[in-house]
């Protein structure tokens, strides 16, 4: 493999994370777009799913950000993508 091509194989990884960050903040701009407010949910007695529901919305958010991490990792060469 030349260092031409391994260059672009770790830009390829950080343009990738970054993708992925980008898709966390699609996923919590709809969230909090769907979501009611809790002074609503409290009012109709729906809390504990509320709050489940925004409990895997910031799961996601939060393995999106480990997958983005893992993913700059790669790119920078801390750990081999070769599997």
């Amino acid at each position: 493999m030349t260092a031409g091509r391994e260059g672009s194989m770790n830009v390829k990884w950080i343009a990738g994370a970054v993708g992925v960050v980008a898709l966390i903040g699609v996923c919590l701009v709809v969230s909090m777009t769907l979501m009611p407010p809790e002074a609503e949910v409290q009012v109709k007695g729906t809390f504990v799913p509320w709050v489940i529901t925004w409990g895997m919305v910031w799961l996601t958010a939060a393995m999106g950000l480990a997958i983005a991490g893992f993913m700059v990792a790669v790119g920078l060469g801390k750990f081999s993508s070769d599997v």
